[in-house]
């Protein structure tokens, strides 16, 4: 894709550029967005030939009937139609054709179908502590499988990590085992794109049971992993593969325990883990601060609903009428 963006540029001579310019610029975006928005292109690109319409450079008149088109369709979500959006931006800059984000056929248009469809959405439901422990309990089993998976979940829960960055763990990434717990590195994640790091603390539970440290060890112990991936594929014949796995079979491992543990599966999805331990943090009386540390939000916004859910259980004035 970005090959043929510099072949383009070059054979119109419209200017004369380093390709490493385009290459840092793409190398700034994540591997899921750079995804989604081809596959969003793709479907504009769609869109204008069964209109007849030019897609590149295209008309602002085609870009609002075309956010009409995507209106229409009441299960799409505003925030879908605002990154097909970003995506023809994207497209039309990087092909030297940058477009005015203000005009009344892009933004103004786009303001207009939130209003009209709403902007409330439908996240995945919180595993809370009990859920948790729910889901723990309901495989009874210590085989090798169950001994990964049950690691993986806890991990994932108490240093509230993104799919993507549970499976991106290998084993030189844990810094050392203490009194106090585990020390995770995390390399990369969605809100660190410069590759910085960070350090987590994974903290011992006083319930060996449900104790991510202790169920590391043994994921550890019995796996002989002793460098790369830390969560690795499992065959049918129960024997530990090289490659490490994919972020979908976490939300599928995490729908398999809830559904073992008897909930619906359908109201939860891999996130949940993390949503799960920033809504049980601020009920436990965690501050945004805390929960930022380990989240590893940069903005107050998202971690503030967190705090504002909590507080419709902790401060419901209703609780205390003793009815």
């Amino acid at each position: 894709m970005l090959s043929e963006v510099i072949k383009k540029m070059k054979k119109k001579h419209e200017i004369n550029i380093n390709p490493k310019v385009l290459e840092y610029i793409d190398k700034g975006i994540t591997g899921s967005t750079k995804k989604a928005y081809r596959s969003d292109w793709e479907d504009f690109e769609k869109f204008c030939k069964i209109k007849k319409y030019q897609p590149l450079p295209a008309k602002y008149e085609t870009i609002g009937e075309y956010l009409v088109y995507l209106s229409d369709d009441k299960k799409r979500k505003p925030s879908t139609i605002e990154r097909r959006i970003s995506a023809i931006l994207r497209k039309h800059r990087m092909n030297q054709h940058p477009l005015d984000t203000k005009h009344k056929f892009i933004r103004p248009t786009l303001e207009g179908i939130k209003v009209n469809k709403g902007t409330k959405t439908t996240k995945s439901k919180p595993i809370s502590i009990v859920i948790l422990k729910k889901m723990i309990d309901s495989v009874n089993v210590d085989d090798i499988r169950s001994i990964r998976d049950k690691s993986l979940i806890l991990i994932g829960y108490i240093g509230a990590f993104r799919r993507s960055e549970l499976v991106n763990l290998d084993y030189e990434d844990i810094e050392e085992f203490d009194t106090e717990g585990l020390i995770i590195y995390i390399k990369k994640s969605k809100t660190d794109q410069k590759s910085e790091g960070k350090k987590i603390l994974i903290p011992h539970s006083e319930n060996e049971k449900y104790c991510p440290v202790k169920k590391l060890q043994q994921w550890i112990e019995v796996s002989q992993i002793r460098t790369g991936p830390l969560f690795r594929k499992i065959n049918k014949s129960n024997l530990i593969q090289e490659t490490r796995l994919s972020d979908k079979v976490v939300a599928l491992i995490v729908k398999e325990y809830l559904v073992n543990a008897g909930f619906d599966p359908k109201q939860y999805a891999g996130h949940s883990l993390r949503r799960g331990f920033a809504t049980s943090a601020a009920l436990a009386g965690a501050t945004l601060e805390e929960i930022k540390r380990t989240t590893r939000h940069k903005s107050d916004k998202i971690v503030q609903e967190y705090l504002d859910d909590a507080a419709l259980v902790r401060k419901n004035a209703a609780k205390k009428l003793g009815l």
